[in-house]
């Protein structure tokens, strides 16, 4: 009797192990690279998307935008746009980002700067 009931247990652990092993949900958190935080930095003339952020970023890149004087909006205006910066795919691992500038910058500086941080520089024009 005790071996049968030694036995039943053992069966019982291997058929709770193998129903969890073969669930269709991730057992991980949903950290998909879609997310997105557009920042609106008045006070610099720009505002800067970051794309492709993981769930877990999109919050500290929130609280970078607030914390550097800039506000989280919707997306950014091309009201008054100059150009655009595109940093995408750093080797650094920094988010993906394009920055709009917006007058009264001038386009040869805020290209330089783009082009000097390896981003690529499209002319609102």
């Amino acid at each position: 009797m005790k071996n049968y009931l030694i036995q039943t247990m053992i069966s019982a652990c291997v058929i709770c192990l193998t129903l969890a092993g073969c669930s269709d949900s991730d057992s991980g958190s949903d950290d998909s690279d879609n997310g997105t935080v557009a920042c609106n930095m008045a006070s610099y003339n720009q505002c800067y998307i970051e794309i492709n952020l993981s769930d877990a970023s999109v919050a500290s890149s929130e609280s970078d935008c607030v914390d550097n004087s800039g506000t989280v909006i919707e997306s950014c205006s091309t009201d008054n746009q100059i150009g655009s910066c595109e940093e995408l795919d750093d080797p650094a691992g920094s988010p993906d980002r394009i920055t709009y500038f917006y007058s009264p910058a001038t386009e040869s500086a805020k290209e330089q700067l783009c082009t000097d941080a390896g981003g690529v520089w499209k002319s609102a024009n």
